[in-house]
């Protein structure tokens, strides 16, 4: 009896020091999503969520263009709310289309690029989608009770610069889990100069987010500090859209398209079926490209700070870097086997459209073109956000299997 008890005893024992994980299945169907830190779950729902985002910011871009057409006869919008969809159309494009698209890809294919077991802290790239899901329908919401730049109800401009805030910081947690992945987690033996172009490039764009997004936030805390108590230092309500001019033009719409460069360099590698020989001009021709989209130091400037020499070198600079891209895949083109794909395609054309777009950029950076603050600007933003859209879908194809 005393042995059969003292067996009993060991046994409870250890059952109770056994880890509970053990005895807990993991959690499947919705608790599973909502509850993962699997970096694939992660990059589906970003992709997921700002494709449903840019339908509403698709069509609104579209009601816009069509009043455009004749302002005069074509009244879509009223004279009070016109400029208030406007910047809804332009910070959405960016911060809830384009911008978490590419987050959301990069998201669910770097780690497996560098072969690295799950995102940096996935934790907090959980929390990154979580947080930006709040403030983008915050965001949506004070355009609903008449806030965000221009409103007429104070409470929901408020809600605008805390929103938006919101999703800087968001996407600032993304960017830090995403450049530490590549850093830090490569495979063993993979150096950064055998790394996939786009993980690269992923890393180049990730570290110019956390280098300007804090000024972003920054700003917004200034401008809410200033708008919710009436100090009116930096211009009240009317300034709003006027300070945080400088995120949606270049040079730092660029920073958005710089895993265009790293996408179109893989895709167009494979699909020739050829390395590309020069690979360390691809390497730094995609940093140079991060360097060119620095404008944080535009950051509150008045319309002629626009015109100064740093900005018109750097979107000179701008244009190389995409030109040398287009070079070296051309090359690994020529010698390769080239087959007309999806993925093909989608490369190309987001880097004829990138082209287009820096060029267009750098000839309007010039004083004399006179173009700042015109909608020759708005060109060159959409021409950018294009091209990564299209690299973008291009990346959920190219990838499907893997995402």
């Amino acid at each position: 009896g005393a042995a059969e008890q003292a067996s009993a005893n060991v046994q409870t024992v250890a059952a109770a020091s056994a880890p509970t994980g053990a005895l807990r299945a993991p959690p499947t169907g919705l608790a599973g999503v909502l509850g993962s830190g699997d970096h694939k779950v992660i990059g589906r729902l970003y992709i997921v969520t700002a494709l449903i985002f840019g339908l509403v910011i698709l069509a609104l871009g579209g009601l816009l263009g069509f009043e455009s057409t004749d302002p005069t006869a074509i009244d879509v919008f009223s004279s009070s709310t016109v400029f208030q969809f406007f910047t809804l159309f332009r910070v959405g494009s960016v911060f809830l289309l384009a911008l978490p698209l590419v987050v959301g890809v990069a998201m669910a294919v770097v780690p497996l690029q560098v072969g690295a077991r799950a995102v940096a802290f996935p934790r907090a790239a959980a929390a990154s989608y979580w947080g930006w899901l709040m403030g983008s329908i915050l965001l949506l919401v004070s355009y609903a009770m008449n806030g965000g730049p221009a409103g007429g109800r104070g409470s929901g401009v408020n809600l605008f610069l805390a929103s938006f805030g919101l999703i800087v910081v968001s996407v600032l947690l993304a960017a830090i889990c995403l450049a530490t992945t590549v850093l830090a987690l490569r495979h063993t033996g993979l150096s950064l100069a055998r790394t996939p172009l786009f993980a690269w490039s992923v890393a180049v764009a990730s570290i110019m987010w956390v280098f300007t997004l804090p000024v972003l936030g920054g700003l917004l805390v200034l401008l809410y500090v200033d708008h919710r108590h009436g100090a009116a230092s930096l211009g009240g309500n009317a300034a709003i859209y006027a300070r945080l001019f400088w995120v949606f033009r270049n040079p730092q719409i660029y920073t958005l398209a710089i895993p265009v460069l790293g996408f179109a360099g893989d895709a167009l590698a494979t699909t020739a079926r050829a390395r590309l020989a020069p690979r360390g001009v691809a390497i730094v021709a995609i940093g140079a490209f991060g360097v060119a989209g620095f404008g944080a130091f535009l950051a509150g400037a008045d319309v002629g700070t626009y015109d100064s020499v740093v900005v018109v070198a750097m979107s000179l600079l701008a244009v190389v870097p995409v030109l040398a891209i287009l070079g070296v895949t051309g090359d690994v083109v020529r010698k390769g086997s080239i087959r007309v794909t999806a993925g093909a395609l989608y490369a190309v054309s987001a880097l004829v459209v990138l082209l287009v777009g820096t060029i267009a950029g750098a000839i309007g950076s010039f004083p004399a073109s006179e173009t700042a603050g015109t909608i020759f600007d708005l060109g060159v933003t959409h021409a950018v956000v294009l091209s990564s859209l299209i690299a973008s879908i291009g990346g959920i194809h190219w990838w499907s299997t893997k995402i």
